[in-house]
């Protein structure tokens, strides 16, 4: 952290409050101050056995090491109470490793909630190791672990508890005496990784398909930043078909100057199908990376937020400490935050109503002029209020979510991105909606001389070339040229004071700080709101693949950039997947299956010279759409998200932890003595034998059982049986009496007399 200290030298009381909390939970720490001597950076460390009883008290899931793991597999857990040699705790583990049945080794990628107790501890993998590292001594916590445990160090409530984002306070507030003046916090980039990662991952000419170092990339960075970088590469990787397809078509759509060109309607139809494959393997690859690194089971054991309010109370469950939060408050927060995000969207409709008023105006004025432009400054407008209004609902979404209360960060995020998706998917597809199914209905007509398809053409290629270059210049150019002028206007400053040096630390600080919560956020929205653009109206446009495929391939290598150059390094954050991320481009997909069949049977003139009726137009709209949803359906059942070698991989690593970390006993075992001898068995067997030809000792009488028929007897058999019984009245008369104190069953004796 960076702390602000009074100009007399002396630190704030606030200040001092804040470090010894720290020095009580087991940091360690190295004061270093500024060159003007008004800031104090404070280096923070936490010893090894600080770190053990955190790890171990949050359950913190490590890697295991395989050989230690496979040697106590095989060798098993005696029962020390059991003399036999079959007497195990947990016998010996030998599981196949046929690699035609499963293509991981049986003990890689295991890992297991981290334990202290020294059996198990020695199961870890020492990833830090003297020989590697100037380390005293060996451990498991790699940089990225250490990173995330200090962070649990730091917010959860049951260690230290602070809300850093919170004591972060403007200038004119830290003069408060109680408040620790917190300028910022940040980890502190390793120049050998930076270096390492700046030559083997950030590399310009690569081919899509070359291995990425993304181990390394997570291990520096935590999953969650790491996921969306596999995400991009998975993405823009299979952009590749569509790319070159849609090169040709656009070709097609110049030579013949008809934006309905022949090849127009297959890249439809191809396109339809691509998106619903590449997210179906996305799926496959996501399950995989979960089992590798170990996040399974991430979101099951995340801890609350630091922000998260609520009253103290015990768990109803296990009676522990925990925070209540009503559910009438929860639903009356969600009712007022998406009230107003509907009046936003209502807004953004209006916006886009106002604008295409303009256009029909400028094409009724009967001016020449203004009906040529009129297309093409309606387009513009429309694409430069989609960049404004998508920055300022951002900072209203973010406000919006605060309110909401979540418990934990990925219900955090979740809320945040359905926000922000809702607002954006609104804001930059409505128009395309309005010219390629309604303009023609309301208007006429889409304008002097040219067809929907055409206004439609102009509007997705004006709209996608703003958004690409808007995106870039904000998420690539402005921050590079500002970090560079920021840096070079400190170092200058340095050499006119006579100074050659300066801490790296105060160095760091001067970095962007980054976002480590939502940072990768508004990558992911840009992916999704370039996605649609590709999917929904590429028919229109179709080179928009291409020109997505370049933006990503650069886009990947800007955004690592700046991560090591750029930014100072984020706090590391585990996750399982890309979370609501993927039901967004889910439901793009579908969305553009409906889309892209609507506009090949309602908005076309025709297709390939066919002059079809509207029930031809109607029926194939629906028999398309739903034979494409019905490929997709059937393609997740016939590709399971989880291929079988990671669903057994899986299984191997819940077994692994049950039986060596946790020791549950084989369940044969716990059963061991209730076993009985085969002679014994025999024995049993042949005195039931022997008994088949004795008479049951308590008969049931066939009217007893007529009685006990599930559906009863019907009155008509009654009456007929008691006929045939001649009125027979049966009586029951019980045999035996009581001996002393026992009670023995007596048989019953039927007795039959006639009427």
């Amino acid at each position: 952290p960076s702390l602000q200290r009074r100009p007399t030298g002396l630190l704030l009381p606030g200040t001092k409050k804040m470090l010894q909390r720290l020095a009580q939970f087991g940091f360690k720490m190295k004061f270093v101050w500024s060159q003007d001597g008004d800031t104090l950076f404070v280096k923070l460390h936490v010893p090894l056995p600080v770190l053990e009883t955190a790890a171990d008290l949050l359950d913190f899931n490590l890697p295991l090491d395989k050989e230690v793991v496979r040697a106590m597999a095989e060798a098993g857990v005696p029962d020390p109470a059991r003399a036999d040699s079959d007497g195990w705790i947990i016998a010996p583990i030998h599981p196949n490793e046929d690699r035609s049945i499963c293509k991981y080794d049986p003990f890689d990628y295991m890992y297991a909630p981290f334990d202290r107790e020294p059996r198990r501890r020695r199961l870890f993998m020492n990833k830090i190791t003297p020989a590697t590292h100037n380390s005293v001594h060996a451990h498991p916590f790699s940089s990225n672990v250490r990173l995330k445990l200090i962070r649990e160090l730091l917010y959860n409530p049951r260690f230290c508890g602070y809300d850093l984002e919170k004591l972060m306070l403007p200038s004119d507030e830290r003069a408060e005496a109680d408040e620790p003046g917190l300028l910022m916090h940040f980890a502190i980039h390793n120049p050998s990784r930076v270096q390492f990662l700046s030559e083997n991952w950030i590399r310009w000419c690569k081919s899509p398909f070359a291995k990425e170092p993304f181990t390394r990339v997570k291990d520096y960075f935590g999953e969650q930043i790491t996921l969306y970088f596999v995400f991009l590469h998975h993405y823009y990787k299979w952009l590749l078909l569509p790319a070159s397809f849609g090169l040709l078509v656009q070709a097609n759509v110049g030579w013949e100057l008809n934006t309905q060109a022949v090849l127009v309607p297959v890249f439809i139809i191809f396109l339809s199908f691509w998106c619903v494959t590449m997210l179906e393997f996305w799926k496959r690859r996501q399950a995989e990376i979960a089992v590798l690194w170990g996040t399974t089971e991430y979101e099951e054991t995340e801890s609350d937020r630091p922000a998260f309010r609520g009253k103290h109370t015990t768990s109803p469950v296990d009676g522990s400490d925990m925070l209540f939060y009503p559910r009438y408050k929860a639903y009356a927060g969600l009712a007022y935050t998406y009230g107003i995000v509907g009046t936003l969207i209502m807004g953004v409709i209006a916006v886009v109503v106002g604008i295409f008023t303009l256009r029909y105006y400028m094409l009724a004025a009967n001016v020449s002029t203004l009906t040529e432009v009129a297309p093409y400054v309606a387009s513009t407008l429309n694409a430069l209020s989609i960049q404004l209004l998508n920055y300022l609902y951002g900072k209203v979404a973010r406000h919006l979510t605060d309110i909401e209360n979540h418990r934990t960060d990925t219900q955090y995020v979740d809320a945040l991105i359905i926000k922000n998706f809702a607002f954006q998917f609104i804001n930059s597809y409505s128009s395309f909606y309005y010219i390629g199914f309604i303009q023609e209905q309301v208007q006429g007509s889409c304008g002097e001389g040219i067809t929907c398809m055409d206004a439609l053409a102009i509007n997705t290629a004006i709209i996608f070339a703003v958004a690409l270059t808007a995106g870039n210049l904000q998420e690539i150019a402005l921050p590079l040229v500002l970090s560079q002028w920021k840096l070079k206007k400190k170092v200058d400053a340095l050499e006119e004071n006579g100074l050659d040096a300066m801490p790296m630390v105060e160095f760091q600080s001067l970095l962007e700080p980054y976002d480590s919560l939502t940072g990768s956020m508004d990558d992911y929205l840009e992916l999704a709101v370039q996605y649609g653009y590709v999917t929904l109206f590429a028919a229109a446009f179709p080179a928009a693949p291409f020109l997505a495929f370049v933006s990503n391939y650069v886009e990947y290598r800007f955004d690592a950039l700046k991560l090591l150059k750029v930014f100072q390094r984020p706090m590391p954050r585990p996750a399982e997947d890309i979370g609501t991320w993927q039901t967004v481009f889910e439901v793009i997909t579908v969305l553009a299956v409906i889309t892209n069949a609507g506009l090949m049977t309602f908005t076309f003139d025709d297709v390939w010279n066919i002059e079809w009726t509207v029930p031809g137009r109607l029926w194939t709209f629906i028999l398309f759409q739903y034979f494409v949803l019905g490929f997709m359906f059937g393609l997740a059942k016939a590709i399971p998200d989880v291929s079988t070698d990671v669903e057994i991989q899986r299984r191997r690593q819940l077994h692994t932890a049950a039986k060596l970390i946790r020791m549950e006993p084989d369940e044969d075992d716990e059963l061991g003595s209730l076993s009985v001898k085969m002679s014994a068995i025999d024995a049993m067997i042949a005195d039931a034998v022997a008994k088949l030809d004795e008479p049951d000792d308590e008969p049931i009488p066939v009217d007893t059982i007529r009685d006990l028929l599930p559906l009863g007897e019907s009155r008509r058999k009654q009456r007929l049986r008691k006929r045939q019984q001649g009125g027979a009245l049966r009586i029951e008369v019980p045999q035996g009496e009581k001996k002393g104190d026992e009670e023995e069953p007596s048989p019953i004796h039927s007795v039959t007399s006639r009427l």
